[in-house]
């Protein structure tokens, strides 16, 4: 699957969803798509509050990007330690930002790069 414009729209209202949502009922409820699991990378979800980072995580390994997508878009919000979490009276202020990883090379080094 190609990650065009249209999926990333769809990435990221599916984020706002799940997020909304789990503020508002304490839960994840969104179902993803099947076809976002079709698509495998890792990936990072990022919040700004008023154009003010606040919270990013992610993971280094491959899997669905439905189910990662859905854990990250909370954790970057309410589980990031460096940041109050995400309520609800900052959504309307809220940009997302979400990163596919790839194209990894193996290196001989840490410091090769």
């Amino acid at each position: 699957m190609e990650l065009d414009a249209l999926f990333q729209k769809e990435a990221l209202v599916f984020s706002f969803d799940n997020l909304i949502k789990f503020l508002t009922h304490n839960q994840e409820l969104v179902e993803y798509e099947d076809k976002l699991d079709e698509i495998e990378f890792p990936l990072f979800v990022s919040w700004m509050v008023n154009g003010k980072f606040n919270g990013s995580l992610g993971s280094f390994e491959s899997c669905g990007v439905g189910e990662l997508l859905q854990e990250m878009t909370i954790a970057a919000a309410i589980e990031d330690d460096r940041f109050a979490p995400i309520t609800m009276n900052e959504v309307p202020s809220l940009r997302c930002n979400i990163s596919l990883l790839k194209n990894f090379e193996t290196i001989q080094d840490p410091f090769d790069w």
